[in-house]
């Protein structure tokens, strides 16, 4: 999009990387926005038995009901964007002197080289460890969704890159993390710097190199590396080598990074005290499933629990002709039985539990069927779920 700036607050004022991002939003606001949009009406539930099986499967993608942690994590990514650019100001001197260190950097591969004296970095990262499931990228891609990830600035002839998110390699390499890194660029700007750079026979240090200067050159606001238990030491030309990397892109060249994965990623972080430290630089954020917790009151008003919270606004969305009004406790503990606060194998047991219920007859949602469909449909999990169940740290640590 063409820049358009509006004033910003205290020391985000001035700079037009910061001016041109979309406002900062109310806490309501954020619920709105990041609220899934499911095509519903009442009326559906008169549909034919075939037409209404081609309605429920929407949830799978379209069901998005934000908790208090979706909400901690748009705050925090607004914060992480808007602090990175403080010190990458176009307006002032400052991203041209981070793009003439990276320079100097990049002709004498040294991360210590720089021409100007270097700016204290105003970057911070911040870790999301929860298990597969629990919502971590959709959250991502939902807030990312808000965001343009282009911005034109007419004024300075300058094409400012919002966020670039990336999947770790499968391999587990830092060489095949810098290839993804310039595909991303390429795919959003329709350059080719993946041929240009990465497809040549560059050391692992030159391309770390040319990924930082890129990421000055068209003032990169947030990294989110996705998967990040991937990375495997060993192919990443070791530990020290590998976290270095990650603290260099904050530190030097004031880049916040998120990093988002399963606690397979944790020992990453944990085994070395500096990155550790960086890794939670704005907090190391660890998903557990939802407890299940019934409402509680106070001063008078009562809170919903986030499981009750998530299970009635997921139960209002049933295409069954003798569908439930209400959720009852049974049945919402039913579904945490099976699911284990996991919201998307929660989700995934709702839509084939309705299918079943209108395919066999019974067109409303019961225990027993709950439990048919689970055991059925979601063999798969079966292993995974029991582990959970069994609150044993050996028996989940195996998956």
């Amino acid at each position: 999009i063409i820049a358009q700036y509006q004033p910003s607050i205290g020391h985000y004022a001035g700079n037009p990387f910061i001016e041109a991002l979309p406002p900062i939003l109310e806490t309501s606001e954020i619920i709105k926005v990041l609220r899934g949009k499911v095509n519903f009406n009442i009326a559906d539930q008169s549909l034919p038995a075939s037409q209404r099986i081609h309605l429920i499967p929407q949830l799978l993608t379209h069901y998005f009901h934000p908790i208090e942690r979706h909400i901690e994590l748009w705050t925090k990514f607004s914060i992480l964007l808007r602090e990175g650019y403080i010190g990458r100001n176009i307006s002032n001197g400052d991203l041209n002197k981070h793009i003439q260190n990276g320079y100097a950097r990049t002709m004498t591969g040294e991360i210590t080289a720089y021409k100007y004296q270097p700016a204290r970095s105003t970057a911070q990262s911040m870790s999301v460890i929860g298990c597969s499931g629990i919502g971590k990228t959709t959250t991502i891609n939902n807030i990312l969704s808000v965001y343009p990830q282009v911005i034109y600035h007419e004024k300075y002839n300058f094409t400012q890159i919002v966020y670039l998110k990336i999947d770790c390699p499968h391999d587990g390499s830092l060489k095949s993390l810098c290839l993804h890194f310039f595909r991303a660029v390429d795919i959003a700007l329709d350059t080719n710097y993946e041929a240009k750079y990465a497809l040549k026979r560059h050391g692992i240090e030159t391309l770390l190199n040319l990924m930082r200067q890129i990421a000055n050159f068209h003032a990169i606001g947030l990294l989110i590396i996705d998967e990040i238990q991937h990375l495997n030491v060993k192919n990443s030309g070791g530990a020290d080598k590998m976290l270095n990397f990650f603290v260099t892109l904050v530190n030097v060249i004031s880049l916040p990074v998120i990093m988002v994965g399963t606690p397979k990623a944790r020992p990453i972080f944990e085994s070395d005290l500096r990155a550790g430290r960086r890794s939670a630089g704005f907090g190391s954020v660890l998903w557990e499933p939802i407890k299940n917790e019934r409402n509680f009151t106070s001063s008078e008003r009562v809170f919903k629990s986030e499981w009750n919270a998530f299970t009635d606004a997921l139960w209002r969305y049933q295409w069954l002709k003798k569908a439930d009004l209400v959720l009852t406790d049974e049945i919402r503990d039913c579904l945490y039985n099976l699911s284990q606060g996991i919201l998307d194998i929660t989700v995934k047991l709702f839509v084939l539990a309705q299918i079943n219920a209108i395919t066999s007859g019974l067109e409303r949602i019961t225990i027993k069927l709950l439990q048919k469909t689970y055991d059925e449909e979601l063999k798969p999990i079966h292993p995974m779920v029991d582990a959970l169940r069994s609150k044993d740290p050996q028996k989940i640590i195996q998956f």
